[in-house]
């Protein structure tokens, strides 16, 4: 996966996991992540990742808002920027 820098190819949403219906334990960590990748060898280049949720907004709102949820191994991000209020980058299984 490749962009044109980090601020130029951004990935964005402004949402969090902890929405209606949503009430298993830990659901809302890895329904709110912006871009979540499980597979294995992934590599991506020059591409931000941002979860706008809440960005300049009430304090006491603050739910998770992944910007990204990384699970498979031998993943690696080079020149890549992450970006939110809380949570911002869930490191969650494998070598990265």
């Amino acid at each position: 996966m490749r962009g044109h820098g980090w601020n130029g190819t951004t990935m964005h949403v402004d949402a969090t996991g902890r929405e209606p219906g949503n009430l298993k334990f830990g659901t809302d960590t890895f329904d709110s992540a912006t871009f979540t990748v499980l597979a294995d060898n992934f590599v991506a280049m020059n591409i931000g990742f941002k979860n706008t949720y809440n960005l300049g907004g009430t304090p006491q709102l603050l739910d998770r808002a992944l910007a990204a949820l990384i699970g498979g191994d031998k993943s690696a991000f080079y020149r890549c920027g992450f970006e939110s209020l809380q949570d911002t980058l869930c490191d969650y299984h494998g070598r990265h």
